[in-house]
């Protein structure tokens, strides 16, 4: 049990433990829920979220006739369903809560580390397969999760880690056919050839 003392203003510091525990820093917001019927109140650190950009804040994908030729709403395992995704979250931490859904969702999830190639050996291969949602959902899904893992993984400038080293043609091309969509490619391509810059407004 931890315990910390209020103080005459009414305030009270977060003990280490639990500033560690919460990843808390300064300048961090605390939200505080109340359960009224229990008499408790808890607190978490206040993480920001936006749209999911798979769903686009749905939820759910609407697909006309890809199943059994019906109108099926699937739900986006991105999201698993809110429409919101956390911003301070990462590839491989997206990816593990994906495993963790996987069986919901009727998807099959494999990460792949790939050594034969040197311009893919830093960036790990996902596969997404399923007999529920169709192939250009699951395109665009897999290719999500592979543009983070991109952003992530691929070497960054040396002077500048805000920016992506500049690879041959050959090696770009290497890492772009990791990718199934033109869209997700033109981004990738974008990132390593024009803005590179990973904080680009174009991300």
């Amino acid at each position: 049990m931890i315990k910390a003392s209020i103080t005459s203003k009414g305030q009270i510091t977060i003990p280490k433990e639990i500033r560690e525990y919460l990843s808390l820093d300064t300048g961090d917001n605390i939200v505080f829920r109340v359960d009224e019927a229990k008499k408790i109140v808890t607190f978490e650190k206040d993480i920001e979220t936006v749209k999911c950009p798979m769903c686009f804040g749905n939820g759910e994908f609407d697909s006309h006739g890809s199943v059994h030729d019906k109108h099926v709403n699937l739900k986006c395992p991105v999201c698993q369903s809110s429409g919101l995704i956390k911003t301070d979250i990462s590839a491989f931490q997206e990816i593990a809560n994906l495993m963790h859904v996987s069986m919901k969702y009727s998807i099959a999830v494999s990460l792949i580390q790939r050594d034969e190639d040197p311009a893919k050996k830093l960036i790990p291969v996902i596969k997404l397969t399923s007999k529920l949602y169709p192939q250009d959902i699951l395109n665009r899904l897999q290719d999500y999760y592979q543009v983070r893992l991109i952003d992530e993984c691929a070497p960054k400038n040396f002077s500048d880690q805000t920016k992506f080293m500049n690879p041959s043609d050959s090696a770009l091309d290497e890492i772009l056919c990791l990718l199934q969509t033109f869209e997700a490619r033109e981004k990738v391509r974008n990132w390593f050839r024009y803005d590179r810059n990973i904080f680009s407004p174009n991300k």
